[in-house]
């Protein structure tokens, strides 16, 4: 096109449309993407933490009842935390050793005692308490319980927590 003795180049408005629809079309795919790898990244968080928690726990109860500390958890603080962990008269074992376990979190600064949960970033991942009947709103959660013969733990990565695929329950006795 001749405009004023010159030749111009431009865009047609087609042109610009296409170009924006491209641009749309790849940030929405981006977006979708984008959310799948951040909950994959949250659910493996919580995974990797939820083993940590239970190899630190079997380790230092295996240390106590194989004679290798005085202390489960360094807890000198108190007869009970003894090792071996025994009370024959109440045969307790499991709450002995949880009780050590919720001291040692609550006093010390150790890695996985101030972790935050992925999925709610304003509260802590740890819980010491029973977690109930399974629902969604455990998620991100590891929870520590007791029974008289180990320590119970449960943590759920994904939804439905229902779903025994989405989370991990197990016993530690020590």
């Amino acid at each position: 096109m001749k405009f004023n003795g010159h030749n111009k180049k431009a865009f047609t408005l087609i042109e610009l449309l296409v170009v924006v629809a491209i641009i749309g079309i790849l940030a929405a795919v981006g977006v979708v993407a984008y959310n799948g790898y951040t909950e994959s990244a949250k659910s493996s968080t919580v995974k990797t933490s939820c083993k940590n928690v239970e190899k630190f726990i079997r380790l230092e109860t295996t240390k106590c009842s194989a004679g290798l500390t005085d202390w489960i958890f360094g807890q000198k603080n108190s007869i009970f935390f003894q090792c071996p962990l025994s009370d024959p008269q109440y045969s307790q074992e499991g709450r002995i050793a949880k009780n050590a376990f919720m001291n040692y979190v609550g006093y010390s600064k150790c890695s996985f005692c101030t972790m935050k949960n992925p999925f709610k970033q304003s509260n802590s991942m740890m819980a010491f308490n029973n977690w109930g009947s399974i629902n969604d709103n455990h998620l991100g959660y590891i929870f520590i319980s007791d029974n008289n013969t180990g320590i119970d733990l449960y943590c759920c990565h994904s939804t439905p927590c229902k779903d025994s695929a989405n989370h991990t329950r197990l016993n530690i006795i020590p």
